[in-house]
């Protein structure tokens, strides 16, 4: 039987004909824990305070907001504009408890200093575990 999903206010029950195949296929990430999984990430040259530091940064095009590592903080010695709580949307529709995040500002410079960009960030303690990188042929 299923569920008529266009109408969610209407309980209707479909039967399943006899000649519809219900096979289900599973694309669960956790059945592909061997595989390696590539992110989009670019080198950029981090700008604050008049201090400099090369990153590859993570692009997550799912985010709604910009982060940089404590590290980074700490290494360019950025001081936070302000503070700022937030509650994180998960996968499944969970949420974080209220988090609390300092906001820096910097630029984000591409390597040769042809396009820069300023923007204001949030700080997170780690933004990801090991990315792997493509090598060139």
């Amino acid at each position: 039987m299923c569920v008529n999903l266009m109408c969610p206010g209407k309980e209707e029950i479909l039967p399943i004909k006899a000649n519809e195949s219900t096979e289900v296929a599973s694309n669960l990430s956790a059945n592909n824990f061997h595989d390696k999984v590539y992110l989009q990430t670019v080198y950029v040259e981090i700008v604050g305070r008049g201090n400099k530091m090369r990153v590859r940064g993570l692009l997550d095009s799912a985010s709604s907001r910009s982060y940089v590592s404590d590290r980074v903080v700490n290494c360019l010695k950025l001081r936070p504009l302000g503070h700022e709580k937030v509650i994180h949307g998960l996968f499944g529709g969970k949420e974080t408890p209220p988090i609390e995040h300092c906001i820096y500002a910097l630029e984000i410079h591409d390597l040769n200093g042809s396009f820069g960009y300023c923007c204001e960030v949030f700080s997170e303690r780690k933004i990801c575990g090991f990315v792997p990188k493509i090598e060139d042929p």
